[in-house]
C-alpha cells in the first residue's frame, strides 16, 4: 500500500475535490479512482466530520461529508495503489474492523441516519 492516510486501517473511499467539481462529482471520481466502480451519489449528506492532521512541517484541517452511494452491481472492484484490500461488510460487521475512532464514528453516524439508530 502506498498511502500516507491511515495506513493499515480500514476506511471508506473518498478524498478531496478539485477546484472545478462539486462534492458529488468529486466523490464519484474518487470512488472510480480508488475502487474502479461507477456509483450514483444520493445528494443529501448523511454525516459530517472534521479533523486535524498534524505533520512535522504542516497542519491540515479537513471537513468531511459522507454520502450514501448506490452501485448497480456491474463491474468489478479494482483497487488503486492507495489500497491493498477491500471487504463488503454488513452494518454489524464493520465495528470489528480495525479503524480509527474518527472513522468508526463517521460510519456509525452515517448508518444511524440510514437505518434508524442501530448503534
Amino acid at each position: 500500500m502506498n498511502d500516507e492516510f491511515l495506513p493499515g486501517e480500514w476506511e471508506v473511499p473518498g478524498g478531496g475535490i478539485e477546484v472545478d467539481e462539486s462534492p458529488i462529482e468529486g466523490l464519484r471520481r474518487e470512488i472510480k479512482e480508488e475502487c474502479g466502480l461507477d456509483v450514483k451519489v444520493v445528494p443529501e449528506p448523511l454525516a459530517m466530520g472534521e479533523y486535524l492532521i498534524e505533520k512535522t512541517d504542516e497542519k491540515v484541517y479537513r471537513i468531511e461529508f459522507t454520502f450514501k452511494c448506490e452501485w448497480d452491481g456491474t463491474g468489478n472492484v479494482k483497487l488503486s495503489e492507495e489500497h491493498d484490500e477491500f471487504a463488503w461488510v454488513s452494518p454489524t460487521q464493520f465495528s470489528g474492523l480495525e479503524m480509527t475512532g474518527y472513522m468508526h464514528r463517521l460510519v456509525t453516524n452515517s448508518l444511524d441516519r440510514l437505518m434508524g439508530n442501530l448503534f
